[in-house]
This record gives structure tokens, C-alpha cells and sequence, in this order.
């Protein structure tokens, strides 16, 4: 488990996902235009999708008809 005081989830940060999350990006490409994520081993991909799951942002397959 990750420490709060080291989280990279900054309020910027978590406000940068939110706008993210909203366009056609995949979770992917919206670590790698965060950046950040280079102690994880899939680039962040798992931190992205995990944190906006924890923020209620519903499923990118639900966003968009």
C-alpha cells in the first residue's frame, strides 16, 4: 500500500484526470500525458484506471454512446 504523503495524486493532479478521463484517451495514453508513474510496471495504466474508479468516474464504454 502506497503512503498518502507519497501518493502522486496531487489535487492538480486528480483535477488533470478528471478532464482527461472525459476525452477519448485511453487510460494508457492518459498516464503517459500525466507522466509520473515510473515506479509502476505498466506505466500507470493501473494507477489511472484505480484512482478514477475510486473518484466515481464512471467507465469510458459508459461516458460515451
Amino acid at each position: 500500500m502506497i503512503n498518502a504523503s507519497n501518493s502522486s495524486w496531487t489535487g492538480e493532479r486528480v483535477q488533470q484526470l478528471s478532464k482527461l478521463w472525459c476525452s477519448d484517451l485511453t487510460p494508457e495514453a492518459i498516464a503517459n500525458v500525466m507522466g509520473g508513474f515510473g515506479h509502476t510496471s505498466d506505466g500507470g495504466r493501473k494507477a489511472v484506471i484505480g484512482k478514477a474508479n475510486r473518484m466515481g468516474l464512471s467507465a469510458p464504454s459508459e461516458a460515451r454512446p
